[in-house]
C-alpha cells in the first residue's frame, strides 16, 4: 500500500510539472512564465526524486 501511495504522489508531480511547464507560455507576463517553467522543471524534478527518497523510508 505504501508504494502505491508514492507511485501516486509521484505520478502527479509529474503530471503537475508537465502541465505547469505547458501552461507557463499562456501567462501575460515574461516574469510568470519563467517562474511557471522553473516551477514545472523543479516538480518533475521533485517527481523523480521522491521515489529514491522516501520510498526506502517507508519500508520496515
Amino acid at each position: 500500500m505504501k508504494n502505491v501511495l508514492v507511485f501516486l504522489i509521484s505520478f502527479s508531480l509529474f503530471v503537475g510539472g508537465i502541465y505547469l511547464i505547458g501552461e507557463a507560455w499562456a501567462l501575460e507576463q515574461w516574469q510568470w512564465q519563467g517562474l511557471g517553467f522553473l516551477g514545472g522543471i523543479l516538480g518533475v524534478t521533485a517527481a523523480f526524486m521522491v521515489p529514491f527518497v522516501i520510498a526506502p523510508r517507508l519500508d520496515p
